[in-house]
């Protein structure tokens, strides 16, 4: 592929990933206004944030599946089109479960974004480049996530709620013309045999919807919370049969007995839970707890984005220029242990430049442990593997964001009952955030657990097939 159209292609796959994961929290400052307007309900209020995130969780291996059947740009571009119709419709709405029913398109197209982005960058660079890729893929990943309810606020305020879903409309249409218009379309060279695994996939998707749902009525209805998760329970042991017996299953169970790559699976899972906790609950404490207005906030939150900025493109030259891709992952790990330690000690006279500094040595290791984990995962897993593989570790990721949505929402309404709500909110924020320094602690044991480039398992190749190529997959396509 000519230099010419590489270009623009990337910058297409750059935007889109941008504004698919912002639509996630960039909706979050304009709530209350929705709510208002269209006379709405805490429940709706909580399923316009929720929707989105969970079809985009739940979506996730079906795009990764689909890849290896359909070539990635025109899934891509499919992609953006359901997140195109979704934001149209949502900014449209007359009323809060239309926006509801609007954030389920939204939700799969920025699965499909998310996903597919990260297989077509595969498909674009060799394996010798793709760290360095993977890097700017994981600053701008990160960067949105703390920039969106900034950037929604500002939205609000000058043009109303319903620009906040129109705003990322156009943008979408023009990344959607260059891929088609740059990005060539790639035969799969590992095509899927045998029926798409929808059983697994409804499986799956009642498993999490029903764990979601039991973590969001724990504090207001236990004895239901309980009762549904117990049903959790059951669709989970139903979906482990179902993906056993399955021709094609969506999660392979080739992949989960891989040790390495459950200890990847593990290292992303907490590297959603840590970029979530900081750039919802730090955002909180500095204006429930300090006074602070939306602005204000979002200007103490800069100092985060450009430490994920430069920890992710950092990440990706050092990996790049040394191999040591261990090294890096652990001691991103090691600043969010730190950076979560700290924020746990977080009081109402807490000088804010310590928060801020918290705050930062977290998003450095968000920043490092980002995407480089979708390409250290990929050393473990053969070419045929590469795209199932790499979006079961990006559903790891956003099912842990998920979860955490339903989970830390829930601790926070516990300590909340009956108490003032500013003390209400720096206990729980302060419980969320010693919770974010366990797992985070468990992530660091992942990382550390994982062999490096240069050591070799007994008895085990941890090489790619002989059969993996040099060069990128596109520069062997006609233009």
């Amino acid at each position: 592929m000519s230099a010419r159209r590489r270009g623009p292609a990337l910058a297409a796959l750059f935007i889109a990933l941008f504004f698919a994961v912002a639509s996630n929290t960039m909706v979050l400052t304009g709530l209350p206004q929705i709510i208002g307007d269209l006379d709405g309900s805490p429940l709706q209020y909580t399923w316009i944030v929720t929707t989105s995130l969970l079809v985009l969780a739940l979506t996730t291996p079906v795009w990764g599946r689909l890849s290896e059947r359909i070539p990635g740009t025109r899934l891509l571009m499919l992609a953006l089109g359901l997140y195109l119709v979704g934001s149209i419709g949502a900014g449209s709405a007359l009323d809060p479960w239309t926006i509801v029913a609007c954030r389920v398109l939204i939700g799969a197209g920025a699965g499909g974004i998310v996903t597919l982005v990260q297989l077509i960058v595969t498909d674009l660079t060799t394996p010798k480049e793709r760290p360095a890729f993977f890097g700017a893929l994981g600053s701008i990943t990160s960067v949105a996530a703390i920039l969106a309810p900034a950037l929604g606020g500002v939205i609000v305020d000058l043009g109303g709620w319903r620009w906040v879903f129109w705003s990322t409309a156009p943008v979408a249409l023009i990344a959607l013309v260059m891929v088609w218009r740059f990005a060539p379309s790639v035969v799969p060279q590992y095509s899927g045999r045998g029926r798409f695994d929808m059983a697994g996939t409804l499986t799956i998707a009642a498993t999490v919807t029903a764990a979601m749902v039991a973590l969001s009525l724990l504090q207001r209805m236990p004895v239901l919370a309980l009762a549904v998760g117990v049903l959790s329970l059951m669709l989970l042991g139903l979906a482990v049969y179902v993906e056993h017996r399955a021709a094609q299953p969506l999660v392979p169970g080739a992949l989960v007995r891989n040790r390495h790559l459950v200890l990847v699976l593990i290292a992303s899972g907490v590297g959603g839970v840590a970029a979530f906790g900081t750039s919802v609950y730090l955002a909180m404490y500095f204006q429930t707890v300090r006074g602070a207005t939306a602005g204000e906030s979002g200007l103490l939150l800069i100092p985060l984005s450009v430490a994920t900025l430069v920890a992710s493109l950092l990440a990706g030259y050092v990996v790049t220029r040394t191999g040591r891709d261990r090294a890096v992952l652990v001691a991103g790990m090691s600043s969010i242990v730190v950076g979560y330690g700290m924020l746990a000690f977080l009081g109402r006279d807490t000088p804010m430049v310590f928060a801020v500094i918290a705050g930062a040595a977290v998003s450095l290791g968000v920043g490092a442990v980002g995407q480089q984990l979708v390409a250290t995962g990929q050393r473990f897993l053969r070419r045929d593997q590469l795209a199932v593989g790499s979006s079961l570790i990006l559903f790891l990721r956003s099912l842990a964001t998920v979860l955490c949505l339903s989970g830390f929402g829930a601790l926070l309404a516990f300590v909340a009952s009956g108490t003032p709500a500013s003390s209400a909110v720096l206990d729980g924020v302060r419980l969320v955030f010693v919770a974010c320094l366990a797992v985070g602690a468990v992530g660091f044991a992942a990382v550390l657990a994982l062999p490096s480039r240069r050591e070799a398992s007994a008895g085990e190749d941890l090489t790619p097939p002989r059969n993996e190529p040099e060069t990128a997959v596109w520069s062997t396509t006609t233009e």
